[in-house]
């Protein structure tokens, strides 16, 4: 599995960077871009989020101490008198996600880490740096991860409860068996969180089933 996180990470980050240099090769072309309302939208949307981080600086006590720049000076993730530390939800987030779909899991489990998932979400949304610079902030970086963090674990919440099957790194206990007549396909899901099924183009060597 780490192996195949590894090749992804390889394959998908060479081609958003060769998509990117491509765009900026021709940035200088008439008309390249030309409709650019998407763009200024998510620009928008990304520097309103850090207006709104940065804003909590100047509302901070300053006899409160700035949150700690690494893991292991931070307030203990366990402590629930800090709930303006991203470092604590972050591990919050990891023993949820471990309870929910971690090597065994089930519809209750994964509807129980949905249920959890709102609270953490609620949570996050009161994070506000204890800076009000961006430069080199990195309890806004944390902040973004738990954000971005938060939306990947609902994604993989409602994909799992969607696959009524076990497959792979997916063992559900109410579906031990996979199902290649109704699953043998790739999960697809949205911003919305629907969820959608993309067919497995099978070129040389059929699906079978693990024998040892």
């Amino acid at each position: 599995l780490g192996g195949n996180s590894l090749l992804d990470a390889c394959l998908f980050g060479t081609r958003t960077g060769q998509a990117i240099a491509a765009v900026m090769a021709n940035a200088g072309k008439p008309n390249d871009m030309a409709d650019a309302s998407a763009l200024t939208h998510a620009l928008q949307k990304r520097q309103a989020f850090m207006d709104e981080l940065l804003s909590g600086a100047s509302k901070t006590d300053p006899s409160e101490p700035a949150l700690a720049n690494d893991l292991d000076e931070a307030s203990d993730p366990d402590d629930s008198a800090s709930p303006n530390n991203p470092y604590a939800l972050m591990g919050q987030l990891g023993r949820l996600m471990e309870e929910a779909v971690a090597v065994r899991c089930n519809q209750s489990s994964i509807e129980k880490g949905l249920h959890g998932l709102d609270q953490l979400d609620a949570d996050a949304r009161q994070l506000r740096a204890h800076s009000g610079t961006a430069v080199l902030n990195q309890e806004v970086t944390a902040i973004m991860e738990v954000d971005n963090l938060l939306i990947l674990a609902r994604a993989v919440l409602n994909a799992s409860l969607k696959r009524q099957e076990s497959r792979g790194a997916l063992y559900r206990s109410d579906y031990p068996q996979r199902d290649d007549e109704r699953y043998l396909a790739h999960t697809m899901i949205d911003a919305k969180e629907v969820v959608s099924w993309q067919p497995v183009h099978i070129v040389d060597m059929p699906p079978e089933g693990r024998n040892y």
